[in-house]
This record gives C-alpha cells, structure tokens and sequence, in this order.
C-alpha cells in the first residue's frame, strides 16, 4: 500500500510538472509577444522560509517521522525538511508567476500546508507514505507591486498533526505606469517665468499597460481618443508675462525599443484638483514624427494644469511605450494688448533709433482695433513713439524666436486729436509673404507727434515672439530753387508768402500730410518803364495821317 501511494504520488507529480512546464512555455511565448507591444512584467515569489510538525502516530518499526509540506495553487506538494539527499531544505523558493501589468496582479494565493507521519515501506529512498495527515488551505493576499509581506498558516491545535509553515510573497516592482489615472497625476512642480520642469532627454516614464477608466479624452472635442493616459501636472506662476508653456516630448529618447508614437492634451479643473470638472485647454499629435510638442497660450497666473499622454493605436508596435517630458516657459514679456496701453518708445532721437524686445502676442486679441487696409488683425499688440525732426522714419519687426516665430504684420496710425482715445487715421499698413520678418518706412510725419503701431502676425504664425526698432530714416525734404524776374507792379506768390520787391527768399511748404517742402526764390522786380512821347510836325489836312512824333521809354 506504502510503495502504491508513493507510486501514484510521483505519477500526479509527473502530471504536475508536465503541466507546469506546458503553462511555462506558453506563458513564455505569450510574453514574448506581449513583449512587441509592451515589456512591463511584474514577478510574485513566494519562499518557503521556515516551518516545523508534530505528529501523534507511532510507528512499529522506528520513531514517529513528522514530515509536512506544501502545495501553491494546486501545483503540486513540495515536502520539508530535508533529509540526506531527500526532499527540501528551506529557505526554497517554491512558487514564481509573473504578470504583464498591476491589473493582470490576482488578488491572492492559494497555500495548503499539510503535516503529517511518513511511514514510508523502504526507508532512506525519499519515499512518502502519509499517515495522520492534517492540512489546511488559506488564501493570501499578494502585496502590491514593490511589495513584501510575511505569513504564517498554522494547523489547528488538537489534530492527529500539528504544525505551521513561514513563508514571504515578495512582489517585484512594476515598470508600468504608476500615474495611469488623473488623481495619480506626478507633479512637476511650479513653472518659474523662463524656467523648465522635466527633462524630455531622459526616458523615465510610459504608459505601459495604463488604461483610460473614469478619464476625459479629447475625442469628447473631435479630437484624438485616450486610449491607456498617463497624467502629469504643473502650476502656473503667478507672473502674468511669459503666458506661454510648451509641452515637448519625446519617444523613447534613450533608445530602449519601447517606441511610441505619441499624442498630449492639456486640461484645467473648475476646482482646481483632479476631482473636478475638467477643460480642455490644448490638444497636439503629430502624423510624421513619433514625438510631439504643444503650446499652451495664457493659462492665468498659479493654475494647476493637468497633461494627458497617450499613444496613437494606428499600430501596436507604437500604442505603448517609453518617453521624455518637459514643460518650458517662454519667458518673454507681453505687448500691450490695447492701443491706450501702448509700450512707448518715446521720441525718435535724430538719426538715432529705439528698440523693444522681445515681445510677445501670445495673449492678444483684436477688440477695439482700428481697421487696416493690408491685413485683419486677430492678435494685435501696440506701440507708441514721437515723431522725430525729420518727420521721416523706419519701422521694423524681426521674428526673434524659431520655436514660436511670428509672421509679422504692421500698421501705423496717426490719432486726430493724438491720444489713444480719438479716431485713428491709418498712414500705412504691410503685409508681405516673402519673409517672418516686415519692415515700414514712413515720410511726412508730423515731428514732435505722437503716432501708433499696430504689431500682428499671420496664419500659422500669428503668435510668436518679436523685437520691435523705430528710426529716424532721416531728412528727405525735397528743395525747390527758382530765380524770377517780374515787371514793376507784379508780384511772386510762394505758399502764403507774397513778394514784390527784389531779393532772396526761402519758405517752408507743409502739407497737410506732415511733409515739408522748401523754396528758395531769388526774385528781380524790374524798373517802371516811363514812355515820353514829342510832337515833331501836325498833320496837314483833315484826314490824312501825316502827323510826326517821337516816343521814348525810360527803365523796365
């Protein structure tokens, strides 16, 4: 009966290990497919750490044997102590699995411990024959990823066995993401003006085996849909310039395999926590790079905003994966977004120049603007100088930054009664498509007035940083010399000057534009001519036209 059992015994364990090994290899082929997509595993241990048994049989032929051992989840018993050559010695790692993602983790294990008297036929060849056994079956949590807990399972006092095992289930960390949900968020901190949080160089994080439960998705705005998000947050600062973030990532910039073709969003929360009714505020995928970047214009000053990264499903090779993240801050100071707010450069020094910069429209609109014949504006932002002397000026504006240019676009006004509340004359506008940059050039000003420049840009690049520079272009005044020579008693009319004496005069034309013009007119007034006419002979006879005189003119 002794060498049947522990012949049957040895048959089931046989089975056992077949199957084992069966469940190992497909397992092992599994992974390896899921490796293609995503190679996050997380491995749960559980060893045998100590364990002892007392038995109440007796045995004819020797002292009682206590023996136990242990089965995990029915894959089969492992027998302690060891004896010689026989069965096991602890501390003996007796189960291993291993699991794609937290939400593959089972909640616990199945653990048998069974005590009991070995009576084997043959002693001294590992044979097993059970006698008096007890056993008993408990469930065991498994800790979370990173985890370790310690355990005790104790037969109950009183059997015809007792004793009780220690073992510890260890649970590896996972290399998933530990931010799959909003709440989970990882805070990058609080954005100083011109500051960076992250480093997209490093490939620290991924979206492995995240999901998209209870989370927003930018389909809900026609845009790409949260498939496995991970969330990332960032504040704010409380400075109300520089009102432009942008959000970079990169796939898998350390070259781990883990490519992923990657999509951001941006939300804010109408309370400002994870909780909260949430807006999207920027959405960004790009069709011919695995990486992507999104700009963020006027988030208001200490504002909690939350990033939702994601992979484009178009292929599994790239739905998954690892990459860098960064948040910038383009600290770059905000043009004046109305006209009465004008950044004043001040009046024009003669043949000098004035520059502003950088600037940027990140946040204007066009409320209240003028009209202007060359463009609609959208997002204008204002200037304000003197006109020098010369009346005679070059304005220009130079896209300062390739990371957010502006394709810019000017106008230049006069205000009739020159404050920012009268109507505005427009003097000239531009708009060319050659370059990002634009240049004005402007005569006939009114010197020691005050005129406006209204500063856009265009299509794809209608925000953007840029550096503004007026000039005195110098003086262009064209000059008129006439010399005139008029009898006694005529007169030259230049402008509203009249002259009818000789001599040399110079004036000042101005037109109602502001140009001027001079001339100067060297005049000669002629003499008067005084005629003297002397009778020489009458005339003979009624009728006849025979009469002789003599005329004399003197001067002229």
């Amino acid at each position: 009966m002794c060498a049947l059992s522990y012949l049957t015994k040895v048959e089931n364990r046989t089975k056992i290990m077949k199957q084992i090994q069966f469940h190992i290899l497909a397992f092992l082929v599994i992974s390896m497919l899921i490796s293609n997509i995503a190679s996050a595993q997380i491995d749960v241990e559980l060893i045998i750490t100590d364990g002892n048994s007392t038995t109440t049989c007796t045995d004819f032929l020797s002292a009682p044997e206590p023996m136990w051992g242990v089965n995990i989840e029915n894959e089969g018993v492992i027998y302690y102590p060891e004896e010689g050559n026989c069965f096991t010695a602890f501390p003996n790692t007796q189960y291993t699995a291993n699991f794609t993602c937290p939400s593959d983790l089972p909640a616990t294990i199945q653990v048998c411990f069974q005590a009991f008297e070995n009576d084997p036929l043959l002693p001294g060849l590992c044979f097993i024959n059970e006698d008096c056994l007890e056993e008993i079956c408990q469930d065991f949590a498994i800790p979370a990823p990173g985890g370790s807990t310690d355990f005790t399972l104790a037969l109950p006092a009183g059997g015809d066995s007792e004793g009780e095992v220690s073992f510890t289930i260890n649970t590896s960390a996972s290399t998933s993401s530990p931010n799959d949900a909003i709440c989970d968020a990882i805070d990058l901190g609080i954005m100083p003006n011109g500051g960076t949080l992250g480093d997209n160089t490093q490939g620290i994080y991924n979206n492995l085996c995240a999901t998209n439960n209870n989370e927003p998705s930018p389909s809900d705005d026609n845009f790409w849909f949260n498939d496995a998000g991970v969330w990332f947050s960032f504040t704010t600062g409380d400075v109300t310039n520089g009102r432009l973030e942008l959000v970079e990532l990169i796939n898998d910039p350390e070259g781990t395999g883990e490519e992923i073709d990657l999509q951001v969003a941006a939300y804010i929360s109408d309370n400002g926590a994870c909780d909260g009714n949430m807006t999207l505020i920027g959405s960004a995928t790009d069709n011919n790079s695995n990486d992507v970047r999104l700009k963020l214009t006027c988030v208001d000053p200490n504002t909690t905003v939350f990033i939702l990264v994601d992979g484009s499903p178009t292929t599994p090779e790239t739905f998954e994966g690892v990459f860098g993240l960064q948040v910038r801050n383009i600290g770059v100071q905000e043009g004046a977004d109305l006209k009465c707010d004008a950044e004043d450069f001040g009046a024009i020094p003669e043949n000098g120049s004035v520059t502003i910069g950088p600037r940027a429209n990140f946040c204007a609109d066009d409320v209240g603007d003028p009209f202007v014949s060359a463009f609609v504006s959208q997002h204008s932002v204002w200037f304000t100088f003197i006109a020098p002397p010369s009346g005679h000026v070059l304005i220009e504006g130079i896209s300062e930054n390739e990371e957010v240019p502006l394709g810019i676009q000017l106008a230049l006004y006069r205000p009739f009664m020159n404050d920012c509340t009268s109507f505005f004359a427009q003097i000239e506008s531009i708009y060319t498509t050659n370059d990002l940059d634009e240049t004005l050039q402007v005569s006939c000003l009114f010197p020691g007035q005050p005129y406006y420049i209204l500063v856009d840009g265009s299509g794809g690049d209608s925000r953007g940083v840029f550096t503004m520079t007026v000039s005195d272009a110098g003086d262009i005044t064209p000059i008129t010399d006439q010399n005139i020579t008029l009898c006694a008693g005529e007169s030259l009319v230049v402008g509203t000057s009249i002259y009818d004496q000789s001599g040399v005069y110079s004036d000042t034309l101005q037109l109602f534009a502001g140009c001027d013009s001079i001339v100067n007119s060297t005049l000669t007034i002629l003499e008067e001519v005084i005629l003297t006419v002397t009778e020489i002979s009458p005339a003979i006879g009624e009728g006849n036209a025979n009469a002789v005189y003599e005329a004399s003119a003197m001067g002229g």
